[in-house]
């Protein structure tokens, strides 16, 4: 970081509030008031030319919501490019940066804070970690881009369990960072959780076979361990047992598909249930709601680009 006329680090400071004075006006939406203690997510809509950010204290990643053309200055180097809605820029913590807009600013920010990634690893400070992310600009993530997606989606559409999804996606979000986004690949964690490149896997594994199911022997052996021995490092490695984590991205999936229209029985056989009725009930205890009630509470396949508060 370069140092100011005193010769010092200039401070970090709190990103919504930065990003703020940055653009001159506020957002037009904000997880604030939703109860989310572990994430923050912000949407942006207005007019901004020049924006010159102070460095963040915390892990921001924009995500575009409208096409526009964007340049960025970082250690007197520019890139300009166009960004599309889905892209992603990630901005690690201490990053002094410049912003260019050429048009309407059409976006969301999700702050991570430095305590998300300390409870992922062990012995490793919280700064070295968020330090070895890397700035990435206008790159094609679809994990964070869906993962985004969904947080919009809940943010507009508050549940009872909403807080609880939002801390378990912000974990899910700063291990993928470390994973795939840092110079460092961190394998030391926690006694007894799995180390982050075995939990990749076994998170790609449970992903691609949403619809099918998979087996707990299946799982074990990815990781080269007894049933037992990974259900045990699995729940202390999520939280969740991995029964519940497939159970939780068929959900998912189920509510990326009633936001789009996709017939009911289609739904629970594409997410993997036996049939429209247990769906049904599966939604309907993970969610509060069945899944035709949660439809018809949204517009139509509502996407990330053009939701609008309520």
């Amino acid at each position: 970081m370069p140092p100011n006329r005193r010769g010092t680090a200039p401070a970090l400071e709190d990103g919504p509030a930065a990003l703020q004075q940055a653009l001159g006006f506020q957002p037009i939406l904000s997880s604030e008031s939703a109860g989310w203690s572990n994430l923050r997510l912000l949407i942006w809509r207005g007019s901004a030319e020049r924006c010159s950010y102070a460095p963040f204290r915390e892990v921001v990643l924009g995500i575009q919501t409208g096409g526009n053309r964007l340049g960025v200055v970082k250690d007197g180097r520019s890139v300009e490019g166009w960004s599309q809605p889905g892209l992603v820029t990630i901005v690690p913590p201490a990053t002094p940066i410049v912003w260019d807009v050429f048009g309407e600013v059409h976006s969301c920010t999700l702050h991570l804070p430095p305590e998300r990634f300390q409870a992922l690893v062990d012995d490793t400070p919280c700064e070295d970690l968020m330090r070895d992310i890397r700035f990435e600009f206008a790159l094609r993530d679809p994990f964070i881009a869906e993962s985004a997606s969904l947080l919009v989606h809940e943010l507009h559409n508050p549940t009872q369990r909403g807080p609880l999804y939002a801390d378990a996606m912000a974990d899910a979000i700063a291990m993928h960072l470390l994973q795939h986004h840092s110079e460092s690949h961190f394998d030391r964690i926690r006694a007894g959780k799995l180390p982050a490149a075995m939990l990749a896997k076994v998170y790609e594994h449970i992903e691609s076979r949403v619809a099918e199911g998979t087996t707990l022997d299946e799982l074990a052996k990815i990781c080269d361990m007894s049933r037992s021995q990974f259900t045990r490092a699995f729940r202390a490695s999520t939280g969740t047992s991995p029964h519940k984590y497939l159970l939780g991205r068929r959900i998912a999936r189920a509510t990326e598909k009633l936001l789009h229209g996709v017939p009911m029985v289609n739904i629970a056989f594409a997410c993997g249930f036996s049939s429209q009725s247990h769906f049904t009930d599966m939604f309907r205890r993970a969610v509060g709601v069945t899944p035709a009630a949660f439809r018809r509470s949204v517009r139509p396949a509502r996407t990330m680009g053009n939701s609008r508060p309520n």
